[in-house]
Protein backbone atom coordinates (compact mmCIF):
# COMPACT_ATOMS: atom_id res chain seq x y z
CA UNK A 1 0.00 0.00 0.00
CA UNK A 2 2.83 2.72 0.41
CA UNK A 3 3.90 1.94 -2.69
CA UNK A 4 0.63 2.50 -4.11
CA UNK A 5 0.35 5.71 -1.91
CA UNK A 6 3.37 7.19 -3.23
CA UNK A 7 2.52 6.45 -6.87
CA UNK A 8 -1.18 8.21 -6.01
CA UNK A 9 0.54 11.62 -4.56
CA UNK A 10 2.69 11.72 -7.72
CA UNK A 11 -0.23 11.82 -9.78
CA UNK A 12 -2.05 14.20 -7.42
CA UNK A 13 1.15 16.55 -8.29
CA UNK A 14 1.16 16.10 -12.00
CA UNK A 15 -2.57 16.60 -11.79
CA UNK A 16 -2.10 19.59 -9.46
CA UNK A 17 0.80 20.99 -11.21
CA UNK A 18 -1.03 20.95 -14.42
CA UNK A 19 -4.00 22.94 -13.18
CA UNK A 20 -1.76 25.71 -10.99
CA UNK A 21 -0.75 26.84 -14.15
CA UNK A 22 2.84 25.10 -13.45
CA UNK A 23 3.57 27.05 -10.46
CA UNK A 24 5.96 25.11 -8.00
CA UNK A 25 4.87 26.96 -4.98
CA UNK A 26 0.87 27.05 -5.28
CA UNK A 27 0.06 26.08 -1.92
CA UNK A 28 -1.63 22.35 -2.98
CA UNK A 29 1.87 22.22 -5.22
CA UNK A 30 4.10 22.36 -2.88
CA UNK A 31 1.75 20.28 -0.44
CA UNK A 32 1.90 17.23 -3.10
CA UNK A 33 5.95 18.15 -3.39
CA UNK A 34 6.93 17.71 0.16
CA UNK A 35 4.77 14.44 0.79
CA UNK A 36 6.12 13.05 -2.03
CA UNK A 37 9.76 13.87 -0.62
CA UNK A 38 8.56 11.96 2.75
CA UNK A 39 6.86 9.31 1.58
CA UNK A 40 9.92 8.50 -1.23
CA UNK A 41 12.18 8.24 2.13
CA UNK A 42 9.40 6.01 3.71
CA UNK A 43 9.65 3.73 0.66
CA UNK A 44 13.56 3.83 1.28
CA UNK A 45 13.05 2.35 4.58
CA UNK A 46 10.50 -0.19 4.28
CA UNK A 47 12.71 -3.67 4.87
CA UNK A 48 14.44 -1.89 7.52
CA UNK A 49 11.60 -0.05 9.34
CA UNK A 50 9.61 -3.30 8.55
CA UNK A 51 6.55 -1.51 6.90
CA UNK A 52 3.26 -3.06 6.51
CA UNK A 53 0.96 0.07 5.90
CA UNK A 54 -2.39 -0.26 6.26
CA UNK A 55 -5.28 0.56 4.44
CA UNK A 56 -7.44 2.50 6.37
CA UNK A 57 -3.73 4.94 7.23
CA UNK A 58 -3.58 4.63 3.05
CA UNK A 59 -7.31 6.11 2.54
CA UNK A 60 -6.79 8.62 5.30
CA UNK A 61 -3.66 9.79 3.72
CA UNK A 62 -5.62 10.01 0.44
CA UNK A 63 -8.34 12.04 1.72
CA UNK A 64 -5.89 15.16 3.60
CA UNK A 65 -3.51 15.55 0.75
CA UNK A 66 -6.93 15.57 -1.92
CA UNK A 67 -8.73 17.94 1.26
CA UNK A 68 -5.67 20.45 0.80
CA UNK A 69 -5.86 20.70 -3.25
CA UNK A 70 -9.87 20.85 -3.33
CA UNK A 71 -9.48 24.91 -2.58
CA UNK A 72 -7.16 25.67 -4.58
CA UNK A 73 -9.26 24.52 -7.93
CA UNK A 74 -11.71 27.76 -7.27
CA UNK A 75 -8.51 29.46 -7.70
CA UNK A 76 -7.53 27.94 -11.11
CA UNK A 77 -10.15 26.45 -12.84
CA UNK A 78 -12.70 29.84 -12.59
CA UNK A 79 -11.44 31.83 -15.74
CA UNK A 80 -11.69 35.14 -13.48
CA UNK A 81 -10.03 33.58 -10.95
CA UNK A 82 -7.06 32.22 -12.91
CA UNK A 83 -6.56 35.16 -14.53
CA UNK A 84 -4.65 36.55 -11.45
CA UNK A 85 -1.78 37.82 -13.24
CA UNK A 86 -1.81 41.70 -13.71
CA UNK A 87 0.32 44.01 -15.96
CA UNK A 88 2.48 45.90 -13.71
CA UNK A 89 4.66 48.57 -15.13
CA UNK A 90 6.32 49.80 -11.62
CA UNK A 91 9.70 48.19 -11.43
CA UNK A 92 10.73 45.97 -8.24
CA UNK A 93 13.75 48.52 -6.86
CA UNK A 94 16.25 47.20 -4.21
CA UNK A 95 15.51 47.82 -0.44
CA UNK A 96 18.69 49.92 1.01
CA UNK A 97 19.02 49.90 5.54
CA UNK A 98 21.05 52.58 6.85
CA UNK A 99 24.40 51.12 8.00
CA UNK A 100 24.09 52.98 11.14
CA UNK A 101 20.62 51.47 12.23
CA UNK A 102 22.30 47.51 11.18
CA UNK A 103 25.19 48.40 13.38
CA UNK A 104 23.06 49.04 16.42
CA UNK A 105 20.63 46.26 16.09
CA UNK A 106 23.45 43.82 15.59
CA UNK A 107 24.91 45.37 18.63
CA UNK A 108 21.57 44.05 20.63
CA UNK A 109 21.16 40.85 18.80
CA UNK A 110 24.66 39.70 20.01
CA UNK A 111 23.55 40.88 23.53
CA UNK A 112 20.14 38.89 23.43
CA UNK A 113 22.20 35.74 22.11
CA UNK A 114 24.28 35.42 25.06
CA UNK A 115 21.34 36.17 27.43
CA UNK A 116 19.56 33.38 25.82
CA UNK A 117 23.13 31.28 25.58
CA UNK A 118 23.07 31.67 29.23
CA UNK A 119 19.19 31.05 30.68
CA UNK A 120 19.50 28.04 28.07
CA UNK A 121 22.89 26.78 30.46
CA UNK A 122 21.31 27.69 33.38
CA UNK A 123 18.03 25.71 32.31
CA UNK A 124 20.35 22.64 31.23
CA UNK A 125 21.76 22.15 34.96
CA UNK A 126 18.61 22.10 36.41
CA UNK A 127 18.07 18.92 34.25
CA UNK A 128 20.95 17.32 35.34
CA UNK A 129 23.44 18.75 32.46
CA UNK A 130 27.35 17.80 34.02
CA UNK A 131 29.11 18.11 31.08
CA UNK A 132 28.82 22.13 30.55
CA UNK A 133 28.57 23.74 27.14
CA UNK A 134 29.17 20.17 25.53
CA UNK A 135 26.11 18.55 27.20
CA UNK A 136 23.84 22.13 27.29
CA UNK A 137 21.92 21.59 24.52
CA UNK A 138 20.75 18.01 24.90
CA UNK A 139 19.77 18.57 28.53
CA UNK A 140 17.85 21.59 28.01
CA UNK A 141 16.05 19.90 25.43
CA UNK A 142 15.07 16.66 26.84
CA UNK A 143 14.39 18.57 30.33
CA UNK A 144 11.90 21.06 28.70
CA UNK A 145 10.60 18.96 26.17
CA UNK A 146 9.96 15.68 28.62
CA UNK A 147 8.87 17.35 31.95
CA UNK A 148 5.79 18.96 32.88
CA UNK A 149 7.28 20.91 35.42
CA UNK A 150 10.71 21.60 34.21
CA UNK A 151 11.35 25.44 34.48
CA UNK A 152 11.23 27.52 31.12
CA UNK A 153 12.59 30.53 29.68
CA UNK A 154 11.56 33.73 32.18
CA UNK A 155 8.91 36.41 29.61
CA UNK A 156 11.62 38.24 29.03
CA UNK A 157 14.44 35.76 27.57
CA UNK A 158 10.98 34.78 25.45
CA UNK A 159 10.65 38.14 24.02
CA UNK A 160 13.44 38.88 23.40
CA UNK A 161 14.47 35.82 21.51
CA UNK A 162 11.50 36.57 19.77
CA UNK A 163 13.25 39.84 18.76
CA UNK A 164 15.91 38.50 17.91
CA UNK A 165 14.46 35.47 15.63
CA UNK A 166 12.63 38.94 13.74
CA UNK A 167 16.38 40.61 12.75
CA UNK A 168 17.05 36.84 11.29
CA UNK A 169 14.14 36.64 9.27
CA UNK A 170 13.67 40.12 8.33
CA UNK A 171 17.19 40.03 7.07
CA UNK A 172 17.41 37.49 5.38
CA UNK A 173 13.75 38.74 3.54
CA UNK A 174 15.96 42.08 2.50
CA UNK A 175 18.76 39.73 1.58
CA UNK A 176 16.90 37.39 -0.76
CA UNK A 177 14.66 40.18 -2.00
CA UNK A 178 17.63 42.47 -2.56
CA UNK A 179 19.37 39.09 -4.42
CA UNK A 180 16.99 39.13 -6.87
CA UNK A 181 16.55 42.24 -7.92
CA UNK A 182 20.00 44.12 -7.82
CA UNK A 183 22.59 41.85 -6.49
CA UNK A 184 24.66 44.19 -4.49
CA UNK A 185 27.01 42.43 -1.42
CA UNK A 186 28.97 45.36 -0.42
CA UNK A 187 25.87 46.78 0.33
CA UNK A 188 24.14 44.43 1.81
CA UNK A 189 27.06 42.16 3.84
CA UNK A 190 25.58 44.01 7.05
CA UNK A 191 22.67 41.49 7.06
CA UNK A 192 24.58 38.12 6.97
CA UNK A 193 25.19 38.46 10.56
CA UNK A 194 21.64 38.78 11.66
CA UNK A 195 20.99 35.52 9.64
CA UNK A 196 23.76 33.72 11.28
CA UNK A 197 22.68 34.61 14.84
CA UNK A 198 18.98 34.14 14.21
CA UNK A 199 20.47 29.89 13.26
CA UNK A 200 22.27 30.03 15.65
CA UNK A 201 19.76 30.95 18.60
CA UNK A 202 17.76 28.04 17.40
CA UNK A 203 20.48 25.64 17.40
CA UNK A 204 21.18 26.85 21.15
CA UNK A 205 17.77 26.07 22.25
CA UNK A 206 15.52 24.13 19.76
CA UNK A 207 18.05 21.80 17.91
CA UNK A 208 17.65 22.56 14.28
CA UNK A 209 13.35 22.92 13.15
CA UNK A 210 13.77 26.71 12.74
CA UNK A 211 17.05 26.66 10.33
CA UNK A 212 14.80 24.25 8.18
CA UNK A 213 12.06 27.34 8.63
CA UNK A 214 14.57 29.94 8.08
CA UNK A 215 15.57 28.04 4.75
CA UNK A 216 12.21 27.90 3.70
CA UNK A 217 11.20 31.67 3.95
CA UNK A 218 14.36 32.55 2.02
CA UNK A 219 13.27 29.91 -0.77
CA UNK A 220 9.98 31.37 -0.89
CA UNK A 221 10.93 34.81 -0.73
CA UNK A 222 13.31 34.46 -3.77
CA UNK A 223 10.47 32.73 -6.06
CA UNK A 224 7.98 35.00 -5.29
CA UNK A 225 10.40 37.79 -5.94
CA UNK A 226 11.16 36.78 -9.17
CA UNK A 227 7.66 35.51 -9.98
CA UNK A 228 6.97 39.62 -9.41
CA UNK A 229 9.64 40.94 -11.13
CA UNK A 230 8.29 38.67 -14.49
CA UNK A 231 4.62 40.06 -13.71
CA UNK A 232 3.73 36.21 -12.68
CA UNK A 233 4.49 35.16 -16.55
CA UNK A 234 6.96 33.33 -17.02
CA UNK A 235 7.37 29.75 -15.41
CA UNK A 236 10.92 29.11 -13.12
CA UNK A 237 9.68 25.88 -11.84
CA UNK A 238 12.80 23.71 -13.43
CA UNK A 239 15.21 26.47 -12.40
CA UNK A 240 13.72 26.43 -8.80
CA UNK A 241 13.22 22.85 -8.16
CA UNK A 242 17.07 22.57 -8.90
CA UNK A 243 17.64 25.15 -5.82
CA UNK A 244 15.11 23.57 -4.06
CA UNK A 245 16.93 19.86 -4.69
CA UNK A 246 20.44 21.54 -3.67
CA UNK A 247 18.92 23.78 -0.56
CA UNK A 248 17.43 20.23 0.90
CA UNK A 249 20.58 18.04 0.31
CA UNK A 250 22.85 21.18 2.26
CA UNK A 251 20.06 21.24 5.12
CA UNK A 252 20.14 17.35 5.23
CA UNK A 253 23.87 17.61 5.45
CA UNK A 254 23.51 19.82 7.92
CA UNK A 255 21.41 18.63 9.97
CA UNK A 256 23.55 15.17 9.90
CA UNK A 257 26.34 17.22 11.40
CA UNK A 258 24.83 19.56 13.71
CA UNK A 259 23.45 15.89 15.77
CA UNK A 260 26.79 16.00 17.28
CA UNK A 261 26.49 18.92 18.66
CA UNK A 262 22.59 18.75 20.20
CA UNK A 263 23.05 15.21 20.61
CA UNK A 264 19.66 14.07 19.05
CA UNK A 265 19.55 10.79 16.67
CA UNK A 266 22.89 9.84 17.54
CA UNK A 267 21.88 6.15 17.84
CA UNK A 268 21.37 6.64 13.46
CA UNK A 269 24.38 6.55 12.22
CA UNK A 270 24.70 6.53 8.55
CA UNK A 271 23.48 9.80 6.96
CA UNK A 272 20.81 8.06 4.74
CA UNK A 273 19.45 6.82 7.19
CA UNK A 274 19.22 9.58 9.77
CA UNK A 275 17.61 11.59 6.45
CA UNK A 276 14.87 8.59 6.68
CA UNK A 277 14.48 9.18 10.30
CA UNK A 278 13.45 12.89 10.03
CA UNK A 279 12.29 12.80 6.44
CA UNK A 280 9.83 9.64 6.28
CA UNK A 281 9.89 8.93 9.79
CA UNK A 282 6.15 10.15 9.76
CA UNK A 283 5.38 8.69 7.17
CA UNK A 284 5.51 5.28 9.11
CA UNK A 285 4.63 6.52 12.90
CA UNK A 286 1.40 7.76 11.47
CA UNK A 287 0.58 4.14 10.24
CA UNK A 288 1.89 2.51 13.37
CA UNK A 289 -0.54 5.52 15.42
CA UNK A 290 -3.16 4.16 13.24
CA UNK A 291 -2.62 0.56 14.18
CA UNK A 292 -2.23 0.94 17.68
CA UNK A 293 -3.06 4.56 18.72
CA UNK A 294 -1.95 5.11 22.46
CA UNK A 295 -4.60 4.84 25.49
CA UNK A 296 -6.63 7.82 25.25
CA UNK A 297 -5.63 11.11 27.06
CA UNK A 298 -8.02 13.76 26.04
CA UNK A 299 -8.28 16.23 28.28
CA UNK A 300 -10.13 18.70 25.96
CA UNK A 301 -11.54 19.46 22.63
CA UNK A 302 -9.11 20.00 20.54
CA UNK A 303 -6.11 19.36 22.71
CA UNK A 304 -3.30 18.87 20.45
CA UNK A 305 -4.29 20.75 17.56
CA UNK A 306 -5.78 24.07 19.26
CA UNK A 307 -2.59 24.44 21.53
CA UNK A 308 -2.24 28.55 20.61
CA UNK A 309 -5.63 28.92 20.90
CA UNK A 310 -5.97 27.23 24.75
CA UNK A 311 -2.51 28.97 25.85
CA UNK A 312 -4.18 32.26 24.68
CA UNK A 313 -7.18 31.76 26.30
CA UNK A 314 -5.50 31.05 28.95
CA UNK A 315 -2.89 33.61 29.42
CA UNK A 316 -6.20 36.36 29.64
CA UNK A 317 -7.72 34.24 31.91
CA UNK A 318 -10.62 32.91 30.22
CA UNK A 319 -10.28 29.21 30.72
CA UNK A 320 -8.30 27.30 33.56
CA UNK A 321 -5.54 24.80 32.40
CA UNK A 322 -4.27 24.31 35.65
CA UNK A 323 -3.37 20.32 36.10
CA UNK A 324 -3.42 19.84 32.45
CA UNK A 325 -0.63 19.20 30.43
CA UNK A 326 -1.50 19.94 26.57
CA UNK A 327 0.17 17.72 24.21
CA UNK A 328 2.62 19.88 22.33
CA UNK A 329 5.42 18.88 19.94
CA UNK A 330 5.90 15.53 22.35
CA UNK A 331 3.92 13.10 21.08
CA UNK A 332 4.80 9.51 21.99
CA UNK A 333 8.36 7.46 20.94
CA UNK A 334 8.28 4.99 18.24
CA UNK A 335 10.30 2.52 17.43
CA UNK A 336 9.92 0.17 13.65
CA UNK A 337 11.12 -3.25 13.43
CA UNK A 338 13.39 -2.29 16.38
CA UNK A 339 14.69 0.76 14.85
CA UNK A 340 13.52 4.04 16.64
CA UNK A 341 11.77 6.56 14.61
CA UNK A 342 11.15 9.36 17.16
CA UNK A 343 7.67 10.69 18.08
CA UNK A 344 6.79 12.91 14.27
CA UNK A 345 3.46 11.96 12.92
CA UNK A 346 2.68 14.79 10.52
CA UNK A 347 -0.39 17.62 10.92
CA UNK A 348 -2.71 14.52 9.91
CA UNK A 349 -2.42 12.82 13.21
CA UNK A 350 -3.38 15.81 15.33
CA UNK A 351 -6.64 16.65 13.39
CA UNK A 352 -7.34 13.13 13.24
CA UNK A 353 -6.66 12.27 17.25
CA UNK A 354 -8.65 15.29 18.17
CA UNK A 355 -11.65 15.24 15.26
CA UNK A 356 -11.68 11.95 13.88
CA UNK A 357 -11.79 11.85 9.50
CA UNK A 358 -13.91 14.83 9.32
CA UNK A 359 -11.71 17.26 11.21
CA UNK A 360 -8.61 16.15 9.02
CA UNK A 361 -11.16 16.87 5.76
CA UNK A 362 -12.44 20.23 7.03
CA UNK A 363 -8.82 21.55 8.95
CA UNK A 364 -6.88 20.43 5.77
CA UNK A 365 -9.39 22.82 3.83
CA UNK A 366 -9.23 25.36 5.47
CA UNK A 367 -5.65 26.02 5.90
CA UNK A 368 -5.76 25.70 1.93
CA UNK A 369 -8.51 27.82 1.59
CA UNK A 370 -5.78 30.21 4.29
CA UNK A 371 -2.76 29.99 1.53
CA UNK A 372 -4.41 29.87 -1.79
CA UNK A 373 -6.28 33.18 -0.95
CA UNK A 374 -3.84 34.52 0.37
CA UNK A 375 -1.24 34.20 -2.93
CA UNK A 376 -3.78 35.14 -4.74
CA UNK A 377 -3.61 38.46 -3.07
CA UNK A 378 0.07 38.47 -3.61
CA UNK A 379 -0.49 38.05 -7.46
CA UNK A 380 -3.11 40.77 -7.59
CA UNK A 381 -1.10 42.93 -5.67
CA UNK A 382 1.03 46.13 -7.11
CA UNK A 383 4.25 46.40 -6.96
CA UNK A 384 3.87 49.42 -4.88
CA UNK A 385 2.29 47.67 -2.46
CA UNK A 386 4.27 47.38 0.85
CA UNK A 387 6.82 44.21 0.83
CA UNK A 388 6.51 43.25 4.37
CA UNK A 389 3.31 41.42 2.66
CA UNK A 390 5.82 39.12 1.00
CA UNK A 391 7.73 38.49 3.89
CA UNK A 392 4.51 37.44 6.07
CA UNK A 393 2.95 35.30 3.57
CA UNK A 394 6.55 33.42 3.59
CA UNK A 395 6.66 33.30 7.01
CA UNK A 396 3.39 31.61 7.73
CA UNK A 397 4.18 29.41 4.27
CA UNK A 398 6.02 27.32 6.06
CA UNK A 399 3.24 25.33 7.39
CA UNK A 400 2.91 23.94 3.77
CA UNK A 401 6.45 22.54 4.05
CA UNK A 402 5.85 21.20 6.97
CA UNK A 403 2.92 19.21 7.06
CA UNK A 404 4.28 15.53 6.54
CA UNK A 405 5.92 16.55 9.88
CA UNK A 406 3.91 18.40 11.85
CA UNK A 407 1.16 20.87 12.26
CA UNK A 408 2.03 24.65 12.20
CA UNK A 409 -1.18 26.88 11.16
CA UNK A 410 -3.56 25.70 13.68
CA UNK A 411 -0.82 24.77 16.73
CA UNK A 412 0.97 27.84 16.71
CA UNK A 413 0.11 30.55 14.34
CA UNK A 414 -3.69 31.02 15.73
CA UNK A 415 -2.30 32.47 18.94
CA UNK A 416 -1.92 35.57 20.68
CA UNK A 417 1.91 34.67 20.77
CA UNK A 418 1.32 34.95 16.84
CA UNK A 419 -0.29 38.45 17.09
CA UNK A 420 3.03 39.68 19.00
CA UNK A 421 5.10 38.12 16.76
CA UNK A 422 3.61 39.68 13.51
CA UNK A 423 4.01 42.93 15.60
CA UNK A 424 7.56 42.75 16.34
CA UNK A 425 8.17 41.73 12.49
CA UNK A 426 6.41 44.37 11.35
CA UNK A 427 8.11 47.12 13.92
CA UNK A 428 11.79 45.12 12.67
CA UNK A 429 11.09 46.14 9.33
CA UNK A 430 9.87 49.15 9.66
CA UNK A 431 13.19 50.04 11.28
CA UNK A 432 15.66 48.19 8.90
CA UNK A 433 13.79 49.88 6.05
CA UNK A 434 12.51 53.37 7.07
CA UNK A 435 14.46 54.47 9.95
CA UNK A 436 18.08 56.10 8.87
CA UNK A 437 20.33 58.26 11.61
CA UNK A 438 21.49 60.97 9.63
CA UNK A 439 21.48 65.05 9.89
CA UNK A 440 18.19 66.78 9.17
CA UNK A 441 19.77 68.92 6.83
CA UNK A 442 20.27 65.43 4.75
CA UNK A 443 16.65 64.60 5.89
CA UNK A 444 15.42 67.77 4.20
CA UNK A 445 17.48 67.01 1.23
CA UNK A 446 15.84 63.85 0.73
CA UNK A 447 12.75 64.67 1.12
CA UNK A 448 13.02 67.60 -1.71
CA UNK A 449 14.90 65.15 -4.25
CA UNK A 450 11.31 63.11 -3.81
CA UNK A 451 9.35 65.89 -4.82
Amino acid sequence: MLYLLFIVTIILFLSTYYICNRDILAPSVLCCIMYIISIMFAVLNIKNWGIDYQTKTFGIMVTAIIAFIIPSLLFYIRPSMAKSKRNDNTSLTAIVCDNKILIICLIIDILITAYYFKEVNRISILGGNNMGVAGMFSYYRFYTANNADAETLSTLANQMLKLGRSFGFVALFIFMYNNQIDKNMKRDKLLIPFIILAALQNIIGEGRGYILWLVCFGFTTAYIVNMKKYSWKKSLAFKYIKIGAIALIVVFIAFYLLKYLVRVGNTVNSILDYIGYYAGGSVQNFNLYIQDPPASSKTIWGQESFMGIYSTLEKFKLVDLSGVYLTNSNLEFRQSNGVAIGNVYGAIRRYYNDFGIGGVIVLQMIASTFFNTFYYCLKKASNNHSKFIYLFYAYLFYHVYELPIDDTFFKNFISFNMITTFIVLYIVYYIFTNVKITTRLRIICRIKNRT
